[in-house]
């Protein structure tokens, strides 16, 4: 078994599953690039304010402030060194990568590199995508996988190029989909399985196994842009099939988004009901806790408002 250096590039919500298991695992980077509390592009007033305010908050509020900085707090409790993911393509990480002498970068959801820093690692900087690429390449697939209602998925290790998503594939995994899943429940158990299958490609380079290149299937390619707030909007153009959809895709956003004379409201479940039990109401209506709108197939669908709204 030969020791591999590498550094890890990890999303502070959905990287902190894969750093954990790293670390389970006993194995530890050279360096965590993830976002940091105490970052600040330089001195200003407006800077020594802010970080005045941030140890205010870890003193006032310090579960709730570890909690979101997670990663970079877990790496400096294993004394592992840290760079903030706010200067990642600058030439400074660029200089401090190039001293480094790594074998390895490993990507973990995160924001888009620039080739002076991909390229530096001897072998390559691997990412992991939740997607069965080349579908659904893009930052937010399992969104736009909901949203369009399809019957499959997939895990996927690839090298970074200077395409997005569209470097030499790895590994797959394809899994099927149930038709129940939302974005949030889908994106929680891809990333999960994705770090532990990362973790596991990890163990074969430490083995000095060949990782293999799979030929691609670019009649299946497609690209998404990222998911924003008028994919999350319901509107009564919307089929009662649409708008289900669009509340289920919209769950890792905190629920879909219904307007209705100026006030937003947040949608975070619905079912389509038998419209003889409200022929005579005007639509849309507020009863218990829920919104009731007249779909564009005509059909009544009983929209579930989120907590902090249910009491209209």
């Amino acid at each position: 078994m030969k020791a591999i250096r590498f550094i890890v590039l990890a999303n502070p919500v959905s990287g902190d599953f894969f750093i954990k298991d790293l670390i389970q695992h006993d194995l530890f980077p050279e360096m965590i690039v993830c976002e940091d509390p105490f970052y600040s592009s330089g001195i200003s007033s407006k800077n020594i304010l802010k970080k005045i305010f941030i140890h205010l908050c870890i003193i006032i509020k310090q579960s709730t402030f570890k909690k979101n900085y997670h990663i970079y707090f877990l790496a400096k409790k294993y004394s592992i060194k840290t760079w903030p993911s706010q200067n990642v393509n600058s030439l400074s990480f660029s200089r401090t990568l190039k001293k480094m002498d790594i074998d390895y970068a490993f990507v973990f959801t995160f924001k888009l590199l620039s080739e002076k820093i991909f390229n530096i690692p001897k072998f390559g900087t691997i990412n992991f995508h939740p997607s069965f690429l080349p579908m659904h390449r893009g930052a937010n697939p399992c969104n736009w996988v909901i949203l369009k209602n399809e019957k499959k998925t997939g895990i996927t290790f690839h090298y970074i190029d200077e395409g997005i998503d569209t470097g030499s594939i790895i590994e797959q995994h394809e899994i099927p989909l149930s038709g129940f899943e939302d974005s949030k429940i889908l994106e929680s158990y891809l990333y999960y399985m994705g770090s532990k299958l990362f973790i596991k490609l990890i163990m074969k380079l430490k083995h000095e196994q060949k990782l293999p290149i799979f030929k691609k299937d670019n009649s299946i390619e497609s690209y998404d842009s990222p998911f924003k707030r008028k994919h999350i909007m319901i509107n009564k153009g919307l089929s009662s099939e649409e708008i289900l959809r669009t509340i289920k895709a919209s769950a890792s956003f905190n629920g879909a988004i219904f307007k209705h004379e100026g006030k937003e409201y947040s949608i975070i479940d619905g079912i389509v009901i038998d419209s003889a039990d409200f022929v005579e109401n005007k639509f849309p209506f507020f009863m218990n806790g829920n919104i009731y709108i007249k779909s564009a197939d005509t059909k009544i669908v009983c929209m579930l408002l989120s907590k902090k709204q249910n009491k209209l």
